[in-house]
Protein backbone atom coordinates (compact mmCIF):
# COMPACT_ATOMS: atom_id res chain seq x y z
CA UNK A 1 0.00 0.00 0.00
CA UNK A 2 1.01 3.28 -0.61
CA UNK A 3 0.61 5.90 2.02
CA UNK A 4 -0.31 9.29 0.48
CA UNK A 5 -0.26 12.65 3.05
CA UNK A 6 -1.67 16.06 2.41
CA UNK A 7 -3.12 19.31 3.86
CA UNK A 8 -4.94 21.74 2.39
CA UNK A 9 -3.66 25.23 1.54
CA UNK A 10 -4.75 28.42 2.84
CA UNK A 11 -5.97 31.43 0.70
CA UNK A 12 -6.11 35.10 2.18
CA UNK A 13 -5.85 38.72 0.57
CA UNK A 14 -5.64 41.54 2.64
CA UNK A 15 -6.05 45.14 1.52
CA UNK A 16 -3.93 47.53 3.61
CA UNK A 17 -3.76 45.25 6.06
CA UNK A 18 -7.33 44.74 6.18
CA UNK A 19 -9.13 41.59 6.52
CA UNK A 20 -12.59 41.16 4.45
CA UNK A 21 -15.71 40.67 6.36
CA UNK A 22 -18.34 42.79 7.92
CA UNK A 23 -16.45 43.30 11.19
CA UNK A 24 -13.00 45.00 9.51
CA UNK A 25 -12.35 48.57 9.44
CA UNK A 26 -13.21 50.34 6.59
CA UNK A 27 -11.08 51.60 3.63
CA UNK A 28 -11.49 55.03 4.60
CA UNK A 29 -11.43 58.34 2.65
CA UNK A 30 -10.79 61.41 4.65
CA UNK A 31 -11.33 64.50 2.27
CA UNK A 32 -11.10 67.47 4.73
CA UNK A 33 -7.42 68.53 3.46
CA UNK A 34 -9.18 68.11 0.11
CA UNK A 35 -11.74 70.06 0.26
CA UNK A 36 -10.17 73.77 0.95
CA UNK A 37 -11.35 75.07 -2.61
CA UNK A 38 -14.37 74.79 -1.24
CA UNK A 39 -14.64 78.51 -0.77
CA UNK A 40 -12.60 79.39 -3.36
CA UNK A 41 -14.33 82.13 -5.43
CA UNK A 42 -14.34 81.15 -8.38
CA UNK A 43 -15.62 77.61 -7.38
CA UNK A 44 -18.83 79.64 -5.79
CA UNK A 45 -19.35 81.94 -8.57
CA UNK A 46 -19.35 78.33 -10.74
CA UNK A 47 -16.33 79.25 -13.25
CA UNK A 48 -14.51 75.86 -12.66
CA UNK A 49 -15.83 72.90 -14.41
CA UNK A 50 -13.65 70.46 -12.71
CA UNK A 51 -15.39 68.41 -9.98
CA UNK A 52 -13.34 67.66 -6.70
CA UNK A 53 -11.70 64.29 -6.69
CA UNK A 54 -9.85 62.40 -4.89
CA UNK A 55 -7.68 59.32 -5.06
CA UNK A 56 -5.81 57.03 -3.19
CA UNK A 57 -4.01 53.98 -3.48
CA UNK A 58 -4.58 50.56 -1.88
CA UNK A 59 -2.20 47.68 -0.89
CA UNK A 60 -3.45 44.36 -2.06
CA UNK A 61 -1.39 41.65 -0.35
CA UNK A 62 -1.88 38.08 -0.59
CA UNK A 63 -0.54 36.52 2.71
CA UNK A 64 -1.79 32.99 1.94
CA UNK A 65 0.07 29.99 0.88
CA UNK A 66 -1.54 29.63 -2.84
CA UNK A 67 -1.43 32.44 -5.57
CA UNK A 68 -4.33 33.19 -7.53
CA UNK A 69 -6.17 35.59 -10.27
CA UNK A 70 -8.21 38.33 -9.63
CA UNK A 71 -10.98 38.02 -12.82
CA UNK A 72 -13.58 40.86 -11.84
CA UNK A 73 -13.82 44.27 -9.51
CA UNK A 74 -17.07 45.35 -8.54
CA UNK A 75 -18.22 48.15 -6.47
CA UNK A 76 -21.71 47.55 -5.06
CA UNK A 77 -22.14 45.01 -7.67
CA UNK A 78 -21.36 47.12 -10.52
CA UNK A 79 -18.28 46.58 -12.62
CA UNK A 80 -15.11 49.11 -11.50
CA UNK A 81 -17.86 51.92 -10.40
CA UNK A 82 -20.77 52.89 -8.77
CA UNK A 83 -22.09 56.89 -8.39
CA UNK A 84 -19.17 58.17 -6.28
CA UNK A 85 -16.44 55.58 -6.26
CA UNK A 86 -14.55 53.78 -9.35
CA UNK A 87 -11.21 51.65 -9.58
CA UNK A 88 -8.95 53.14 -12.23
CA UNK A 89 -7.13 49.85 -12.82
CA UNK A 90 -9.44 48.12 -12.75
CA UNK A 91 -8.00 44.87 -14.81
CA UNK A 92 -7.43 41.51 -14.19
CA UNK A 93 -4.45 40.45 -11.94
CA UNK A 94 -2.64 37.35 -10.76
CA UNK A 95 -0.66 37.63 -7.37
CA UNK A 96 1.51 35.06 -6.13
CA UNK A 97 1.94 34.05 -2.02
CA UNK A 98 3.37 37.07 -0.17
CA UNK A 99 2.79 39.45 -3.19
CA UNK A 100 1.53 42.99 -3.22
CA UNK A 101 -0.32 45.11 -5.87
CA UNK A 102 -1.67 48.38 -5.86
CA UNK A 103 -5.46 49.37 -6.76
CA UNK A 104 -6.21 53.18 -6.89
CA UNK A 105 -9.69 54.18 -6.20
CA UNK A 106 -10.80 57.66 -7.20
CA UNK A 107 -13.93 58.86 -4.31
CA UNK A 108 -16.25 61.90 -6.88
CA UNK A 109 -18.18 63.45 -3.81
CA UNK A 110 -21.69 64.67 -4.03
CA UNK A 111 -21.76 66.33 -1.22
CA UNK A 112 -25.49 65.01 -0.20
CA UNK A 113 -24.30 62.67 2.34
CA UNK A 114 -21.24 63.04 4.99
CA UNK A 115 -20.11 59.49 4.74
CA UNK A 116 -20.94 57.05 1.93
CA UNK A 117 -20.43 53.89 2.10
CA UNK A 118 -20.10 51.03 -0.64
CA UNK A 119 -19.21 47.25 -0.75
CA UNK A 120 -15.54 46.81 -2.75
CA UNK A 121 -15.80 42.98 -4.02
CA UNK A 122 -12.90 41.26 -5.59
CA UNK A 123 -13.40 37.58 -7.34
CA UNK A 124 -11.03 35.16 -7.85
CA UNK A 125 -11.13 32.63 -10.73
CA UNK A 126 -11.69 29.39 -8.42
CA UNK A 127 -15.10 30.29 -7.07
CA UNK A 128 -18.25 32.98 -7.74
CA UNK A 129 -17.94 34.09 -4.28
CA UNK A 130 -16.14 37.75 -4.32
CA UNK A 131 -14.16 38.76 -1.52
CA UNK A 132 -15.86 42.28 0.28
CA UNK A 133 -13.97 44.97 2.12
CA UNK A 134 -15.89 48.30 2.80
CA UNK A 135 -14.81 51.39 1.18
CA UNK A 136 -16.00 54.67 3.18
CA UNK A 137 -15.41 58.28 2.58
CA UNK A 138 -16.14 60.81 5.01
CA UNK A 139 -16.94 64.82 4.69
CA UNK A 140 -17.35 66.99 7.44
CA UNK A 141 -20.92 68.15 8.04
CA UNK A 142 -19.88 71.77 8.15
CA UNK A 143 -18.54 71.72 4.76
CA UNK A 144 -21.38 70.15 3.13
CA UNK A 145 -23.73 73.12 2.30
CA UNK A 146 -20.59 75.09 1.07
CA UNK A 147 -19.17 72.48 -0.99
CA UNK A 148 -22.48 70.92 -2.56
CA UNK A 149 -23.21 75.20 -3.28
CA UNK A 150 -19.54 75.11 -5.26
CA UNK A 151 -20.48 72.37 -7.63
CA UNK A 152 -20.37 72.82 -11.19
CA UNK A 153 -23.51 73.67 -12.94
CA UNK A 154 -24.69 71.68 -15.87
CA UNK A 155 -24.19 73.51 -19.43
CA UNK A 156 -27.92 73.86 -20.17
CA UNK A 157 -29.04 75.64 -16.81
CA UNK A 158 -28.73 79.27 -17.76
CA UNK A 159 -30.50 78.74 -21.21
CA UNK A 160 -33.40 76.73 -18.87
CA UNK A 161 -33.32 79.43 -16.62
CA UNK A 162 -33.47 82.31 -19.70
CA UNK A 163 -35.94 80.38 -21.40
CA UNK A 164 -38.92 80.09 -18.36
CA UNK A 165 -38.42 83.89 -17.99
CA UNK A 166 -38.74 84.42 -21.23
CA UNK A 167 -42.19 81.89 -20.97
CA UNK A 168 -43.19 83.18 -17.58
CA UNK A 169 -42.91 87.17 -19.12
CA UNK A 170 -44.84 86.01 -22.91
CA UNK A 171 -47.58 84.42 -20.25
CA UNK A 172 -47.73 87.68 -18.17
CA UNK A 173 -48.20 89.77 -21.59
CA UNK A 174 -50.84 87.66 -22.62
CA UNK A 175 -52.69 87.35 -19.09
CA UNK A 176 -52.76 91.96 -19.48
CA UNK A 177 -53.58 91.61 -22.86
CA UNK A 178 -56.48 89.49 -22.43
CA UNK A 179 -57.58 91.52 -18.71
CA UNK A 180 -57.07 94.84 -20.84
CA UNK A 181 -59.20 93.65 -23.70
CA UNK A 182 -62.04 92.22 -22.03
CA UNK A 183 -62.46 95.03 -19.72
CA UNK A 184 -62.45 97.28 -22.82
CA UNK A 185 -65.13 95.24 -24.43
CA UNK A 186 -67.43 95.67 -21.27
CA UNK A 187 -66.70 99.04 -21.53
CA UNK A 188 -67.88 99.28 -25.42
CA UNK A 189 -70.26 96.95 -24.44
CA UNK A 190 -71.89 98.97 -22.22
CA UNK A 191 -71.97 102.01 -24.42
CA UNK A 192 -73.10 100.80 -27.05
CA UNK A 193 -76.47 99.18 -25.27
CA UNK A 194 -76.85 102.92 -23.78
CA UNK A 195 -76.97 104.14 -27.27
CA UNK A 196 -79.35 101.41 -28.55
CA UNK A 197 -81.76 101.87 -26.10
CA UNK A 198 -81.64 105.43 -26.99
CA UNK A 199 -82.01 105.01 -30.26
CA UNK A 200 -84.57 102.55 -29.51
CA UNK A 201 -86.76 105.13 -27.69
CA UNK A 202 -86.41 107.79 -30.26
CA UNK A 203 -87.48 105.52 -33.16
CA UNK A 204 -84.10 106.16 -34.90
CA UNK A 205 -82.79 102.77 -35.00
CA UNK A 206 -84.67 100.59 -38.12
CA UNK A 207 -83.65 98.26 -41.27
CA UNK A 208 -82.09 101.52 -42.97
CA UNK A 209 -79.69 102.29 -40.28
CA UNK A 210 -76.32 102.48 -41.27
CA UNK A 211 -75.17 100.00 -38.80
CA UNK A 212 -76.94 97.43 -40.26
CA UNK A 213 -76.16 97.57 -43.77
CA UNK A 214 -72.75 97.57 -43.45
CA UNK A 215 -71.27 94.31 -44.87
CA UNK A 216 -67.78 94.83 -43.44
CA UNK A 217 -68.18 94.33 -39.76
CA UNK A 218 -68.36 91.12 -38.48
CA UNK A 219 -70.75 91.13 -35.08
CA UNK A 220 -69.61 87.85 -32.79
CA UNK A 221 -72.58 86.57 -31.16
CA UNK A 222 -72.78 87.96 -27.29
CA UNK A 223 -69.28 89.83 -27.65
CA UNK A 224 -70.89 93.42 -27.23
CA UNK A 225 -68.74 95.53 -30.32
CA UNK A 226 -67.33 94.14 -33.72
CA UNK A 227 -64.10 92.95 -34.86
CA UNK A 228 -63.52 95.89 -37.15
CA UNK A 229 -63.56 98.63 -34.39
CA UNK A 230 -61.20 96.22 -32.61
CA UNK A 231 -58.74 96.79 -35.57
CA UNK A 232 -58.97 99.91 -35.99
CA UNK A 233 -58.66 101.81 -32.85
CA UNK A 234 -55.96 102.93 -30.99
CA UNK A 235 -56.21 101.52 -27.47
CA UNK A 236 -53.62 104.29 -25.70
CA UNK A 237 -53.22 107.98 -27.09
CA UNK A 238 -49.82 109.34 -26.73
CA UNK A 239 -48.87 112.40 -25.48
CA UNK A 240 -48.02 114.87 -27.89
CA UNK A 241 -44.90 115.99 -25.53
CA UNK A 242 -44.44 112.57 -24.50
CA UNK A 243 -39.75 111.95 -24.60
CA UNK A 244 -39.04 109.34 -26.63
CA UNK A 245 -39.32 106.43 -24.20
CA UNK A 246 -42.69 107.21 -23.40
CA UNK A 247 -43.39 107.02 -26.90
CA UNK A 248 -41.80 103.57 -27.47
CA UNK A 249 -43.16 102.39 -24.45
CA UNK A 250 -46.61 103.19 -25.74
CA UNK A 251 -46.09 101.86 -28.62
CA UNK A 252 -45.20 98.97 -27.82
CA UNK A 253 -48.10 98.66 -25.90
CA UNK A 254 -50.23 99.20 -28.60
CA UNK A 255 -48.82 97.21 -31.09
CA UNK A 256 -49.23 93.90 -28.56
CA UNK A 257 -52.78 95.18 -28.07
CA UNK A 258 -53.37 95.24 -31.76
CA UNK A 259 -51.59 91.52 -32.00
CA UNK A 260 -53.47 90.31 -29.22
CA UNK A 261 -56.91 91.95 -30.58
CA UNK A 262 -57.13 89.94 -33.71
CA UNK A 263 -56.56 86.30 -31.23
CA UNK A 264 -58.85 87.23 -28.51
CA UNK A 265 -62.14 87.71 -30.37
CA UNK A 266 -61.75 83.95 -32.03
CA UNK A 267 -60.64 82.48 -29.06
CA UNK A 268 -63.78 84.00 -27.04
CA UNK A 269 -65.95 83.14 -30.10
CA UNK A 270 -65.18 79.77 -29.80
CA UNK A 271 -65.26 79.78 -25.84
CA UNK A 272 -69.12 80.98 -26.74
CA UNK A 273 -69.74 78.77 -29.22
CA UNK A 274 -68.22 75.75 -26.97
CA UNK A 275 -70.50 76.99 -24.00
CA UNK A 276 -73.91 76.99 -26.20
CA UNK A 277 -73.08 73.61 -27.55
Amino acid sequence: PVVLYGRGARINIEIDNKTCGGNSKPLLFELEQHLSDCANPQRQLHKKTTTPLTVRRFAVHNNGEVGFNVVNISISGSPCENLVFRVLNCERFRLEPNETTYLYISYTPDFLFSVNEASLQIFMHMNNTPWSFILAAVVPKHLLSMCHSALPRPPFEALMNQTCVLALMFCLICMISCAYLEGDRVVLFAYKQQFLQKNKKGGVFNKNNELLKSNTKVLIDDFGIEVNDLYKREFKKISSDANIFQRVFWNTLNFILWIFSYVWPFLRRKKINKIKN
